[in-house]
């Protein structure tokens, strides 16, 4: 059973000293919550990345970009994929990609008047077909 309740990430930046240079008190910390702690991980994982990017930038003299985090929220969005990415990914036309699901051979999803296939639904199709075409 999943446990739906919202999950917290707190931050607390490291202890300051009691006091600043002129002896006076230090100022009060702020903590940082975030909601998603998965978000949290993620933009760390982009800052270390994007670092580390810099130091290779510095040390081969070469522009390289880092990937926007657009691009790696679009990395979720892929597992969806239209008839046309489909028939791409097969290497074979976008009309037997639609007489195939029509048949109820490759799986599939109606949204409206689209069809829609998952990723991971139509790998797994091709390794019942391999196993099933080699008996």
């Amino acid at each position: 059973m999943r446990n739906n309740s919202k999950s917290v990430a707190t931050l607390k930046p490291a202890p300051s000293p009691p006091s600043n240079d002129n002896g006076s008190a230090a100022e009060p910390v702020e903590l940082m919550t975030f909601e998603d702690p998965r978000r949290l991980a993620k933009m760390i994982a982009f800052g270390v990345f994007t670092g580390g990017l810099r130091y290779l930038q510095e040390v081969t003299g070469r522009q390289l970009s880092p990937p926007s985090v657009a691009d790696s929220d679009r990395s979720h969005r892929s597992d969806v994929m239209t008839a046309d990415e489909v028939a791409e990914y097969l290497g074979v036309d976008r009309n037997t990609v639609y007489e195939y699901a029509a048949r109820g051979a490759i799986p599939h999803k109606r949204l409206g008047k689209r069809m829609i296939f998952r990723r991971g639904s139509i790998v797994a199709w091709l390794d019942t077909a391999v196993v099933g075409g080699d008996r």
